[in-house]
């Protein structure tokens, strides 16, 4: 009798077992930066932040009593970590509720290194590298999808090389430039283009910055790559690069508009960019987010055929900057 009653338990306890790792698995699995399932068709989730500047001195007001103070990376490390568990956190009120979904990649437009004209450009690279792997298998769970900023600028051309060969192994890539820099990518049918420094196609002489500030085609690639991979369908287009748009003399004028030109018969959806501060705001209609540092902030984005949404994370756990709008050109999410 007692070895049935143990048979029995045995059987209890092994189906309850079963039916919580069942329960678990889609937690466990975005924790390990796998996908819990497939995401449905045209509903896109993805993360983006700028500004990491691995090499740079932390602010000894940011770091916490419980970071190890010698670890001149521990507030990166901090903020990945924060960013790794979003998945399943709520959403706030104003973006629509819900909770984030599994992302499909986190973007990084630029200033990735802090010191890329400096002899220690090649410890903060591999830094870089060590945490934000190209297909998630480093301490960013997800694919990630970088640019160039001014601060990974060199001689050398350290990053951009790098960049070149990781466009080779990128998830979802469509497109390369034929210098190897640009390239944009598909989720479903939302349209994403990564620009770099900025959309332009060589260093105007009226701007007081060096020629190393070079955006080695990034316009033609951008006219190019809309032309033969968008075209009349009306899909939705989000154009990233480091540059901002607004009160800069980064670039000029002159190649702003020409940027404009280039998409403004498209659907552009959202243009992303870092390099200043953190930001939602409006440039010739369309929405522009400066994402901001990493350490003090993510932002959040969820695309699908009826809208999209951006929410910026803030260290302290509360969300800040939102937007919520209406959008076209996707198809239905499949079931």
């Amino acid at each position: 009798m007692r070895t049935r009653e143990w048979m029995t338990r045995r059987r209890f306890l092994s189906a309850l077992a079963i039916a919580l790792a069942v329960i678990a698995a889609p937690w466990s699995a975005a924790v390990a930066g796998e996908p819990a399932a497939k995401p449905a068709f045209n509903d896109v989730t993805f993360f983006v932040v700028s500004d990491a500047h691995y090499g740079a001195k932390p602010d000894p007001k940011e770091v916490k009593p419980d970071v190890k103070t010698d670890d001149k990376n521990a507030i990166k490390h901090e903020a990945i970590d924060r960013m790794n568990a979003l998945p399943g956190q709520p959403y706030p009120k104003q973006v629509g509720g819900g909770t984030v979904g599994v992302p499909r990649g986190v973007i990084v437009p630029g200033d990735l290194i802090n010191d890329g004209a400096k002899p220690d450009r090649e410890q903060q690279w591999a830094d870089w590298l060590a945490d934000f792997k190209v297909k998630g298998d480093g301490r960013v769970r997800w694919p990630v999808y970088e640019g160039i900023g001014n601060h990974d600028l060199s001689p050398t051309m350290l990053v951009q090389n790098a960049i070149r060969q990781r466009n080779r192994e990128r998830p979802a890539v469509t497109n390369i430039s034929s210098n190897g820099l640009h390239y944009s990518w598909d989720w479903d049918q939302l349209h994403m283009v990564m620009l770099n420094l900025y959309p332009g196609d060589k260093p105007d002489p009226a701007t007081h910055y060096s020629p190393i500030h070079n955006p080695e085609g990034a316009l033609q690639f951008l006219k190019d790559d809309l032309a033969k991979n968008v075209g009349t369908s009306g899909r939705p287009v989000i154009l990233c690069h480091h540059y901002d748009l607004q009160g800069t003399d980064w670039w000029t004028e002159t190649e702003r508009a020409a940027y404009y030109e280039a998409f403004k018969d498209y659907n552009v959806i959202g243009i992303i960019h870092g390099h200043t501060g953190t930001a939602i705001y409006k440039w010739k209609g369309i929405d522009v987010f400066n994402v901001g540092q990493l350490g003090p902030t993510v932002f959040v984005f969820h695309v699908t055929p009826a809208e999209m949404t951006a929410a910026q994370r803030k260290a302290d756990g509360t969300w800040g900057f939102t937007l919520r709008k209406p959008i076209t050109g996707l198809k239905p999410a499949e079931k």
